[in-house]
């Protein structure tokens, strides 16, 4: 009898140690890093999906620097925050089905709403139906699009 109240014993202790890890892992593999994201970036960089990037106000990728996002990633703006990629700087982002890449509102599930952020804007030189062939961006703050080369959107 002795035998197996140790077996048991050891039975119980593995199993609540089996349990302990299945709830708690997946709630420390959700806390990732936040990166705060603001002003200018202005070199290459590599936005990886362990950790969670907040874009706050204006968040220009400049001529010459390219942003890669690997799949996986999430993106959060926060209230009035976007990003933009300037003409001659690029914006490598390909997710997958199983690993996309997310951009969202900062504000928490169930208190997200149009315009919490304003999204992504690309200037490149491709045509576009406007007189002159380019615009002026948002409010003159996202620079100037448009252009003649069907090849750089």
């Amino acid at each position: 009898m002795t035998r197996r109240i140790r077996t048991w014993k050891t039975g119980a202790a593995a199993g609540f140690a089996v349990l302990w890890l299945v709830i708690t892992l997946p709630i420390s593999a959700q806390h990732k890093e936040q990166v705060i994201v603001q002003g200018d970036i202005t070199s290459d960089r590599t936005w990886t999906p362990d950790k969670e990037y907040i874009l706050s106000g204006a968040v220009f990728v400049r001529a010459g620097v390219t942003l890669t996002i690997l799949p996986g990633t999430v993106i959060k703006g926060l209230d009035r925050s976007f990003l933009v990629v300037d003409r001659g700087a690029k914006l490598i982002a390909e997710g997958t089905p199983s690993a996309p890449i997310i951009f969202t509102s900062a504000q928490p599930p169930g208190q997200r709403g149009p315009r919490d952020w304003g999204g992504v804007w690309i200037n490149g030189r491709a045509p576009i139906n406007a007189h002159g062939g380019e615009e002026q961006g948002e409010a003159g703050l996202t620079g100037v699009y448009g252009g003649n080369d069907p090849n750089d959107s």
